[in-house]
């Protein structure tokens, strides 16, 4: 049980009361005249596009009360977080890319797909070699030619360019919209290539 004084804007435990007191309230009720019962509302939980403001102690009847109201965090700031979160899974679908290749089989199409490539490429014009061994996002092999790998990497190079394209798109869509609401609850689904 808490206890307010409006004059000192104090707020004591009964126990801690008591002990400033030196007494119980029962024994000495003249010391507690200015003491009176406190409800202590818990704190709302909020989300990260929300804040919680305590809001001034009231009296109500016989006690104070204290309250909490939750407001939105401005546009500008929940703008920049649902950016912050576009960013995050554009990351995400960036990392995990994988592309159904126009070579018959399903590829990896993230950076190290690429890098992997381009370096099974630059092997096998300095060796001259006609085909490559090639593994795919399923784990299976395949034997390749030099133009089959040059047009994979065409096609991960593509679908990068098509992953920002959808970034950019809902990127704009984040700085059009003015409803706080419609903004917190924007998904972002990035799909990848079919070739």
């Amino acid at each position: 049980m808490y206890f307010y004084n409006p004059n000192t804007k104090e707020i004591l435990t009964k126990n801690d009361l008591g002990l400033k007191y030196n007494t119980s309230i029962s024994n000495n009720a003249t010391s507690y005249n200015e003491w009176i019962q406190l409800i202590i509302y818990r704190k709302p939980l909020v989300c990260d596009f929300q804040i919680c403001v305590e809001n001034p102690i009231e009296l109500d009847g016989t006690v104070y009360k204290k309250t909490y109201t939750v407001h939105y965090k401005s546009l500008d700031v929940i703008r920049s977080l649902v950016h912050k979160k576009l960013n995050e899974q554009f990351k995400y679908a960036s990392e995990k890319a994988y592309i159904k290749s126009s070579c018959g089989f399903t590829i990896d199409a993230n950076e190290i797909a690429n890098r992997d490539i381009d370096g099974l490429i630059k092997v096998m014009k300095a060796k001259n070699t006609t085909t490559e061994l090639f593994r795919d996002y399923n784990n299976n092999h395949h034997e390749i030619t030099l133009e089959q790998l040059e047009i994979m990497q065409l096609e991960v190079i593509e679908n990068a360019q098509y992953l920002y394209k959808q970034k950019w798109n809902y990127s704009n869509e984040i700085n059009s919209l003015t409803d706080v609401k419609t903004l917190i609850q924007l998904n972002f689904e990035f799909k990848y290539m079919d070739f």
